[in-house]
């Protein structure tokens, strides 16, 4: 489990880079239906939606995470 600092630096900064639902979305759409996903195709991808390539890992590692909640 990811281990963050919480500021009201942090918070600020975490809302300038909140990526909108939509977005996530189109993320997690994307790797469910790319079965042999790589790391090359993947940053392209997050790139065409204008993300940064680490922002748009951390919506995948999120969505991992809040799955694995229920399991």
């Amino acid at each position: 489990m990811r281990k963050r600092i919480h500021s009201e630096k942090f918070e600020d900064e975490l809302k300038e880079k909140e990526i909108p639902l939509v977005l996530r979305k189109k993320i997690v759409l994307f790797v469910s239906t790319h079965k042999d996903l790589n790391d090359y195709d993947f940053h392209r991808y997050a790139k065409s939606l204008g993300l940064n390539t680490h922002e748009a890992e951390e919506v995948v590692y999120d969505t991992i995470y809040s799955w694995s909640r229920k399991i």
